[in-house]
């Protein structure tokens, strides 16, 4: 199981982090948590879209 975690503003590293997991193990499930005030536009989508294809579960630790 992969799990990735969003607890600050969400960056190109953040992007770069979860598309590099998502490639180490392709056929993994995947656990998400996100409380994050904002961020990265561009991040963000990239992260979206990687997690688009894949089965995901997502968790929302906070409301912004």
């Amino acid at each position: 199981m992969i799990n990735l975690a969003f607890y600050f503003e969400i960056t190109d590293a953040d992007a770069e982090r979860t598309l590099t997991a998502l490639q180490s193990d392709p056929k993994s499930q995947v656990e998400v948590r996100i409380n994050s005030p904002g961020g990265s536009v561009t991040a963000g989508l990239a992260i979206f879209n990687a997690l688009r294809a894949r089965a995901t579960t997502v968790f929302i630790d906070g409301v912004a």
